[in-house]
């Protein structure tokens, strides 16, 4: 699952990029190098890409990034897609906000 909060914020302002997504199959007591990443694009042009990567064990896990918005962000829809990728696996989710 993905979200985006608050989705409609001003220039200057913190939103927040949560994901939640389950990790399955990692034998007992090994972990997974899983990297997660928040694609942000601005009329199809990109305006960042946050990455981080982390080591989970089978689980169900919750993560956010926040992001300050430029105080010259211009107005308008943002795409956002949200991608959880391991060895051998990925999934993606696209959600919005809106700068007014």
């Amino acid at each position: 699952d993905v979200s985006i909060s608050p989705s409609v914020a001003k220039p200057g302002d913190k939103v927040e990029m949560k994901m939640t997504y389950a990790v399955l199959g990692v034998s007992t007591g090994k972990e997974l190098e899983i990297t997660e990443t928040r694609e942000i694009r601005y009329q199809g042009e990109m305006f960042g890409k946050p990455q981080i990567s982390v080591s989970r064990s089978d689980g169900t896990y919750s993560s956010s990034i926040p992001l300050t918005l430029p105080t010259d962000a211009k107005k308008g829809k943002y795409s956002v897609v949200m991608t959880v990728q391991g060895p051998t696996v990925s999934d993606s989710k696209e959600t919005s906000f809106q700068i007014q």
